[in-house]
C-alpha cells in the first residue's frame, strides 16, 4: 500500500480530476520500486495481456474487493450506552484466565475509544487491529446491547450537538 499515486498510475487520477472529484483507489500487483523489473516484467509491452493473469490471482483480488466491499458497508459508527468500566464477565464477554488463555486486552481497548466519534476503521487503527477484528469486538458489543450503532451522519450531527 502507498499514498495516491505514488505505485503505478491507473484512471485513479483522472476520476479525482477538478470537476469530477470521484474518489478513487488503484488496485494493482506489482512488483516492490526496487526491483529492476518494477513494475512487472511485461508492462507496457505486447506481453501485458489477460494471459499472464493466475486463476488464484484474480481469486485473491476479487476475494479483497469484497472484503473491502464488506468494510465500507459495516463501517459503523459505535455509540457507547455504558460509563467507565464494563464487568465483562456479566456480559458473557471473555476476560484473562490463567486456564484457558484468553485475552480481555483488545476488547478493553476497543471499548476504552468507543464514544460515538469513531468509525469501526477508525477503532482498528487506533487499536493496532484490523478492520476484522474490530468488527467482531464491536458486534460482541452490541449483541450484548453495551453499543448502539450510528451511520457516519448521525455521529456527526452527534458530535456536533451542542453540549447542554
Amino acid at each position: 500500500t502507498a499514498p495516491f499515486r505514488s505505485i503505478i498510475g491507473n484512471d485513479e487520477r483522472q476520476f479525482n480530476s477538478p470537476g469530477v472529484r470521484v474518489p478513487m483507489l488503484s488496485l494493482s500487483r506489482v512488483l516492490r520500486m526496487s526491483s529492476t523489473l518494477w513494475p512487472y516484467r511485461e508492462y507496457h509491452s505486447s506481453l501485458d495481456t489477460p494471459a499472464i493473469v493466475s486463476e488464484s490471482s484474480l481469486c485473491e483480488s476479487r476475494d479483497l474487493v469484497i472484503r473491502m466491499i464488506d468494510a465500507m458497508e459495516n463501517n459503523w459508527v459505535p455509540l457507547n450506552k455504558y460509563r467507565g468500566e464494563v464487568c465483562m464477565s456479566r456480559y458473557g464477554l471473555e476476560e484473562t484466565h490463567p486456564d484457558t488463555g484468553t485475552d480481555s486486552r483488545p476488547m478493553r481497548d476497543v471499548m476504552h475509544v468507543i464514544d460515538g466519534s469513531r468509525s469501526i476503521t477508525d477503532i482498528a487503527r487506533a487499536c493496532g487491529i484490523s478492520f476484522t477484528v474490530a468488527w467482531e469486538l464491536v458486534s460482541r458489543l452490541h449483541d450484548a446491547e453495551l453499543v448502539e450503532y450510528l451511520t457516519i451522519n448521525e455521529a456527526t450531527s452527534v458530535s456536533s450537538a451542542p453540549m447542554s
